[in-house]
C-alpha cells in the first residue's frame, strides 16, 4: 500500500514487467509530473519521458515536448544526439555535474544544465522513494542507502565564471576611473566572451523568466546570474550601464559604423519618433507573455526582433538573417541603430533608468553645462552613440534625452564643461 501510494503522489507513468507479467523489470517518469519545478530551460519547459530500470540505470530516454531555441541547442535535444546518449546507464551514484560525467551544450547552459538537473532530481526521487520502498517490500536491497549528492554540491569554485568576472570587473573600473580605451578592450573581451561564446548576452526573454520567478539552476549557471545581478545593481545605481560597457551586439554596432566613412545624420525630431519602435516591441512581447499568457509566442517573436543569437550563433531562419542583414547594413550608417529603434530590452532597461532616476540611489547622472557655459560646438552631440542629446538654438544650449544615455562618457572625453559638471563618471 505504502509502495502504491508513493507511486500515486509521483505521477509515475508506468510500471514494466517482463513477457509473462511475473517480473518487475523497470518504471517509467515524466519529468514535468515528477519534478516540475526543475524543468524550466531558457525558453520553455523540457518534458522528457525517462526510463529507468529496477537497479536504477536510466534505459531510455523521449523528449515529450520543449521550444528551446535551435540556435542555441543546436539539435541536440532529440532522441540520438550525444547530448541526450550520455545518459544512458547513468544512476543517482553519479553526480550528474556538468564537466565532470555530463557534458552540457556549448552556448545553451541554461537550457542543458535544467535538462541534465531535471533528470538526476527525478531519478533521485524515484530510485530512493519507489524502487527502494518496492526493494524494502520484497527485502531486496536497496539502490542506494546513502543520500544522493545534487550536482548543485559540486564544488562551487568549479562552476565560478572567473572570465566574466573579469570582464565586468574591468568594465566598473573603466566606468568610474573614466579610462575611455578601457571601454574598448571590456567591448572587445564581450564581443568574443559574451557574444561568440556565451551566445548573446542578455535578452528580454530574460526578463520575462525573471518577473515569471523562473529562474535556471544556480550550481552550473552563474554566469547568468553575475551577468543579471550586474544589469540589475547597475540600472538602481548607474543607469544602462550594461548597454553602454557589457553589451556585445552594441560593441559590434559601433565597430560597423567606425569603419564606414559614410554616415547618415538623423534629425533629433525624427529620432525621437522612430525609438518609439523598441517601446512597440517590448509592450507586445510583454502583453503575450503576461496578459495573454503564451510564452511560446511571445518568445519566439522575441527569438525574431532580437537578432543577435542568430549573429553570435551564425545560426537562423532566413526571415531573422534578411532582418539581421537590414540591421548591420543600417548600423554602417546610423551609430547603434539597433539598440536606438529597435530593442526591446534597451526599452525596459530606459524605463527602469527613468523610474529610478530621482532616487537617492542614483549615483551617477549626466548633466550638461548651462548656457552660459555651453560654446555651442555641438560636438557632444555627434559624439553620442543614441542621439540622446540635442543643441537647441534657441536656448543656446544642449539637452539631454537621460533615458537614451548608456553611461558611454562619450561626450565627457570630448566635452571639457560636461566632464567638469560630473564628479562621478
Amino acid at each position: 500500500h505504502r509502495l502504491i501510494r508513493r507511486q500515486r503522489q509521483m505521477c509515475i507513468r508506468d510500471r514494466g514487467y517482463n513477457k509473462e507479467g511475473n517480473v518487475f523489470i523497470g518504471i517509467a517518469f515524466v519529468t514535468s509530473e515528477v519534478c516540475p519545478d526543475a524543468v524550466w530551460g531558457f525558453r520553455s519547459k523540457i518534458s522528457t519521458l525517462i526510463g529507468v530500470n529496477k537497479e536504477g540505470k536510466i534505459v531510455g530516454i523521449k523528449i515529450l515536448s520543449e521550444s528551446e531555441d535551435n540556435r542555441y541547442t543546436k539539435g541536440l535535444l532529440k532522441e540520438g544526439s550525444w547530448f541526450i546518449n550520455q545518459f544512458i546507464g547513468k544512476s543517482i551514484r553519479d553526480t550528474f555535474a556538468v564537466g565532470k560525467d555530463i557534458d552540457a551544450i556549448s552556448g545553451a547552459t541554461i537550457s542543458s544544465t535544467a535538462f541534465i538537473h531535471s533528470i538526476h532530481k527525478g531519478l533521485y526521487l524515484v530510485s530512493n522513494l519507489i524502487l527502494n520502498a518496492r526493494k524494502e517490500a520484497f527485502q531486496e536491497e536497496p539502490v542506494q542507502e546513502e543520500p544522493v549528492k545534487f550536482a548543485s554540491s559540486v564544488s562551487f569554485l568549479t562552476q565560478v565564471d572567473f572570465l566574466v568576472l573579469f570582464i565586468i570587473g574591468l568594465a566598473l573600473y573603466g566606468y568610474i576611473m573614466r579610462k575611455k580605451f578601457l571601454r574598448y578592450i571590456t567591448l572587445a573581451f564581450s564581443i568574443v566572451y559574451i557574444g561568440f561564446i556565451k551566445g548573446g548576452g542578455a535578452s528580454i526573454s530574460d526578463v520575462v523568466r525573471i518577473f515569471r520567478f523562473e529562474f535556471p539552476v544556480f550550481s552550473n549557471n552563474f554566469y547568468w546570474y553575475s551577468l543579471w545581478i550586474v544589469i540589475i545593481l547597475s540600472l538602481i545605481f548607474l543607469g544602462r550601464f550594461y548597454c553602454g560597457w557589457l553589451c556585445p551586439f552594441g560593441g559590434i554596432q559601433e565597430v560597423l559604423h567606425r569603419i564606414n566613412p559614410l554616415k547618415v545624420l538623423v534629425s533629433f525630431s525624427a529620432d525621437k519618433y522612430v525609438r518609439l519602435i523598441k517601446y512597440l516591441n517590448l509592450t507586445i512581447i510583454l502583453v503575450i507573455a503576461f496578459l495573454a499568457k503564451n510564452i511560446n509566442l511571445a518568445n519566439n517573436i522575441a527569438a525574431f526582433i532580437e537578432p543577435f543569437a542568430t549573429f553570435f550563433k551564425i545560426s537562423g531562419v532566413r526571415i531573422v538573417w534578411i532582418y539581421l542583414g537590414i540591421i548591420i547594413i543600417a548600423s554602417f550608417l546610423i551609430p547603434r541603430c539597433y539598440c536606438r529603434y529597435f530593442c526591446p530590452l534597451g526599452a525596459f532597461f530606459a524605463f527602469i533608468d527613468t523610474a529610478t532616476s530621482s532616487t537617492k540611489l542614483k549615483m551617477a547622472r549626466i548633466e550638461l553645462p548651462e548656457k552660459n557655459n555651453c560654446k555651442g560646438c555641438k560636438i557632444a552631440s555627434k559624439v553620442c552613440h543614441m542621439g540622446g542629446i540635442c543643441y537647441e538654438e534657441k536656448e543656446g544650449r544642449a539637452s539631454l534625452e537621460k533615458s537614451e544615455c548608456i553611461k558611454c562618457n562619450e561626450c565627457k572625453f570630448v566635452c571639457p564643461a560636461i566632464w567638469e559638471r560630473n564628479e562621478l563618471s
